[in-house]
């Protein structure tokens, strides 16, 4: 008989997480993970799967396979979901999450010109609504992912500023009371959008398996950061860490939406390369454009010209963070991840001419795998006391 301690919830933990993110599919993946023996793991997935959690199927074998394959272990599906909402700077993505970042049904609503807090948070509760009248599956809580600083204490946007708001905006609050006042009452955990991009390419896209990773994202309008230390995210001391959109790499440059000038944001981010393009944003679509003018690189001389100058500063900025947080991997999403299809060469060699680490260890810069990182990662930072703790009550 397996001890106490074997299996314990932390061990239970561990190997739910495995399955959660595809670092392993099969028992005998997770044995060699885990360094268990065959019999806990299979007393651990056995109560994982009494608990409604991974679904564990012996394949049939193939042709001219030999030996007994192992069983394949994955996360059920009809097992606990949660709700997770990106908030841009013109829109609320809402989608029902399930294990293993099952995105199992979304829908994205338009925001005013200028939306209130009131608007934003009347978007998520609708969206919600129309959600669950079509889906039964239990839902634990909801996370947020906001284009802002958050303090991941009592969950406040501290700074949105492409959203307009007020300095402080307790969002955590008002989209539990909205939820509670139509008859949802769930937990909410709010976070920074890039932050939340980070911990989901970490545990499921082009991050897996990086132990220290650097993750660098656009959203509809700015550009933000993320970074993964052992494989925990890293938030500061109270959640706003890593502002690397407001980081200064052209003193005197072009004013900043946070009041500066010459910011990596205003430098090096959706904004900037339809202003050195030369175009406009229609509808303040700043993200739309740039995508056009990233498109035309191989045709049109400007837009490759444009693309060049912002590789040629956001270089620089990237070199300055490998030297100073010392990753052993960098992800690029949004458009910062199309410049690596367009013009990966020139962005990867500029890098690594200025920064020491580079020239001395090679430290990959890759395009994020996540077409919705930030809203994946708002669904992790809500599903992660069930991760913690498998044995929690789901009622």
């Amino acid at each position: 008989m397996a001890s106490p301690s074997v299996n314990s919830a932390g061990n239970l933990a561990r190997v739910l997480m495995l399955v959660h993110t595809g670092s392993a599919t099969t028992r005998a993946q997770i044995t060699s993970r885990t360094g268990l023996t065959r019999t806990a793991i299979g007393n651990l997935v056995a109560e994982l799967v009494d608990r409604r959690l991974v679904a564990d199927a012996a394949p049939r074998p193939g042709p001219g396979t030999t030996g007994r394959p192992s069983h394949q272990v994955r996360p059920t599906s009809d097992g606990p979901t949660v709700i997770a909402a990106e908030l841009d700077a013109d829109s609320v993505t809402v989608a029902l999450v399930g294990l293993g970042a099952e995105i199992v049904a979304w829908l994205c609503q338009p925001l005013p010109r200028h939306p209130t807090p009131t608007d934003a948070v009347r978007a998520i509760v609708d969206g919600v609504q129309a959600l669950l009248s079509h889906h039964r599956r239990p839902v634990l809580a909801a996370g947020i992912a906001v284009a802002s600083a958050v303090n991941a204490r009592n969950g406040t946007a501290l700074a949105a500023l492409y959203l307009d708001w007020p300095q402080t905006v307790p969002l955590r609050h008002l989209v539990g009371l909205a939820l509670a006042e139509a008859g949802i009452p769930l937990p909410v955990v709010v976070s920074n959008d890039a932050h939340c991009a980070a911990l989901a390419e970490h545990r499921h896209g082009a991050g897996r398996d990086a132990q220290h990773l650097l993750c660098l994202t656009t959203g509809h309008r700015g550009l933000g950061g993320g970074m993964v230390i052992a494989g925990q995210l890293y938030t500061g001391r109270d959640g706003s860490a890593m502002e690397v959109g407001h980081l200064t790499v052209n003193p005197g440059g072009h004013a900043c939406s946070c009041g500066g000038q010459g910011c990596l944001d205003a430098e090096a981010g959706p904004t900037a390369l339809v202003r050195a393009a030369g175009r406009t944003a229609p509808g303040q679509n700043v993200e739309a454009a740039a995508r056009e003018i990233l498109a035309a690189y191989a045709t049109d001389p400007t837009c490759r010209d444009a693309v060049r100058q912002v590789v040629g500063v956001l270089s620089g900025g990237i070199a300055g963070m490998i030297n100073i947080l010392n990753p052993d991997r960098v992800v690029l999403g949004g458009i910062l991840g199309d410049f690596l299809s367009v013009d990966g060469q020139s962005l990867c060699q500029a890098t690594a001419s200025r920064s020491l680490l580079c020239r001395t260890a090679s430290v990959p810069i890759v395009r994020g795998e996540l077409a919705s990182a930030p809203l994946l990662g708002a669904a992790e930072q809500a599903i992660q006391p069930l991760l913690d703790d498998p044995r929690r009550d789901l009622e």
